[in-house]
């Protein structure tokens, strides 16, 4: 696990295309191409796993597939209705709770 703050290292399309097609010509194995390139192994196999899944579209084989908007929007994405609502729903909680303790 990486250590907090630490930089990831950011690999171009090229370079990842060129030590796959280096991976696949057989004349050199993970580690080897690893140590060559001061990385490790695991991120050539996902490259070429990655590289081999996508034989129909090479220009999309490297693309990032991580959703970045997933989950509840934020409160300063919401539209002013859509606070409205929300401040509406959160009034009438209280309003209840508040009558549930008093009883």
């Amino acid at each position: 696990m990486a250590k907090k703050g630490s930089k990831f290292k950011k690999y171009t399309d090229e370079f990842k295309l060129k030590v796959v097609q280096e991976y696949l010509t057989g004349t050199i194995s993970y580690n080897r191409l690893a140590k060559k390139y001061n990385m490790t192994s695991w991120n050539i196999r996902q490259w070429v796993k990655k590289y081999e899944a996508s034989k129909e579209d090479i220009s999309k084989a490297f693309e990032d597939q991580r959703k970045f908007l997933s989950g509840r929007p934020r409160k300063n994405d919401l539209s002013l209705e859509d606070k409205v609502k929300r401040l509406e729903v959160e009034n009438e909680f209280l309003k209840k709770l508040l009558i549930m303790r008093r009883r």
